[in-house]
Order: C-alpha cells, then structure tokens, then sequence
C-alpha cells in the first residue's frame, strides 16, 4: 500500500488512548514502526484489507490498529487490543519543515 509510505503525525480522537502528540508512524512497503519522540520504536507490518483498509499488525498480533482512508489523503484509525477497540486516532502525513 504505497499510499501508506512516509511519516504521520497522530492525534487521539476518542476512547483510552493517551494524547498521541509525540507519537508518529513512519511506513516503508510492508513494514514500519510507531515512534515517540525518535527513542522508542515498536514496529509492525502492514497489511491491505478490503476496500482501500489497512491494517499495522504489531508484535504477537495482540495489538491491531485499523485503518481506513478518510478522503482527504489521511487515515481514520482504530487501535484494537485482542480484538477490542481501545481507542481511536486520526494519521496526518508529516508536513516537514522549511527551511
């Protein structure tokens, strides 16, 4: 899913998840990680779903997060814990900096 590839900035838009100010995904083809603040890096593997869905599948699987495109080039998401929904979030794609 190459419309996945790049950085995303994350906000929480519902349920038990914290703030996600700090957090930020960074995908390349089928692999990527979730990053807070450029230390900590806790990877996952991305697979397509039905529909334009994806969904980032980390270690063991306990851990899901769904996504699916919101029209308007960002993803709506949903972080799921053994198949529970825990939380919700919006991924916006990194705006660099410039110079």
């Amino acid at each position: 899913m190459d419309e996945l590839d790049g950085r995303w900035d994350l906000r929480r838009t519902g349920g038990l998840l914290p703030p996600l100010r700090l957090l930020q995904k960074r995908i390349d083809g089928g692999h990527g990680a979730t990053h807070l603040t450029g230390t900590v890096r806790v990877p996952f593997d991305v697979r397509e779903g039905d529909a334009g869905r994806a969904e980032l599948v980390y270690p063991l699987g306990l851990l899901r997060d769904q996504l699916v495109p919101d029209g308007e080039g960002g993803w709506e998401g949903e972080a799921r814990f053994l198949g529970f929904r825990v939380g919700r979030f919006r991924m916006r794609r990194e705006i660099p900096p410039t110079a």
